[in-house]
């Protein structure tokens, strides 16, 4: 009887065995997310419908941990400062924050003529946040070349805007300050010269083949600059995620870039503890 039992143990052991998948052979097996659908990667912000766009002026609700608390955050700017809200707002459950989220893709935050709709977004945003009387305002800005300042109907070149970028992001520091609340800028990063998940997707021997050198920041850094000269703190993240100045296309089986220019919202969650922990301290 008891050989009988082994028999059979051993006889299912085999079958087991024999239908259980074979390891795969696929680099990107198991990566999350998928290469191929990484640039659908968002965030809460956008699932929820909560970046304006278009011809948007002003933003939703967008009202994330507990909308009653009296310790209030604002996360302000575009989709830079979009996609740091991830990692933030299991923190404002936790901390009992009132946590808002004011983005819009492709605009300025930086109190220039930029384009219509971005500008009348910006003001309204602007006077929300005054409304809301925060704790603490964070703010994001792209720094890219496709931000010019306008003057009447005419575009000025990127290099001719920057020092108007600098002096119109200071301007916006100085007015949210004014609300009382503490400011932190948190710093743009390199455009990539290709998208790191096109390349996984194209079937690289390995990681390092669609890994980068991050690119020179400064010439362009007028959200640097006018922190400095406000006298605002700012951070870092780029060290975070392209350590010694190379950028992997995955960091511990997360796809960090959803295409040239930002983080997946699965990787940026990744980076909580690093973010939290550089916040300037929230009342209680």
């Amino acid at each position: 009887m008891l050989l009988g039992l082994s028999l059979a143990a051993l006889v299912a052991a085999g079958a087991a065995r024999a239908e259980a998948p074979a390891p795969s052979d696929d680099p990107l097996a198991g990566l999350l997310p998928s290469p191929g659908i990484a640039q659908e990667d968002r965030g809460r912000l956008y699932a929820d419908g909560c970046m304006a766009w278009a011809e948007d002026t002003t933003s939703d609700r967008c009202t994330y941990g507990n909308p009653k608390s009296d310790r209030r955050v604002v996360v302000f700017g575009d989709s830079r400062a979009m996609q740091y809200f991830d990692p933030l707002e299991p923190v404002a459950v936790r901390r009992n924050w009132r946590l808002v989220g004011l983005v819009r893709g492709n605009c300025l935050v930086a109190q220039v003529a930029y384009e219509k709709y971005c500008d009348i977004w910006r003001e309204n945003s602007l006077r929300r946040i005054e409304r809301e009387k925060p704790d603490l305002v964070i703010v994001g800005s792209a720094t890219k070349s496709i931000y010019r300042v306008r003057r009447g109907s005419r575009q000025l070149s990127r290099s001719a805007s920057q020092p108007l970028l600098v002096r119109g992001f200071a301007s916006t520091l100085r007015r949210l300050r004014a609300t009382g609340a503490r400011l932190l800028v948190i710093r743009d990063q390199s455009l990539a010269p290709f998208a790191p998940p096109e390349c996984l997707v194209e079937g690289p021997v390995s990681f390092d083949e669609c890994a980068y050198a991050a690119g020179p920041r400064l010439p362009t850094a007028f959200e640097l600059r006018a922190a400095r000269r406000v006298g605002v703190r700012t951070i870092d993240p780029q060290p975070a995620f392209c350590p010694g100045g190379i950028c992997s296309p995955v960091v511990n089986g997360t796809v960090v870039f959803r295409d040239n220019y930002h983080l997946t919202a699965t990787f940026a969650r990744t980076l909580r503890r690093w973010l939290t922990s550089r916040l300037p301290p929230v009342p209680d």
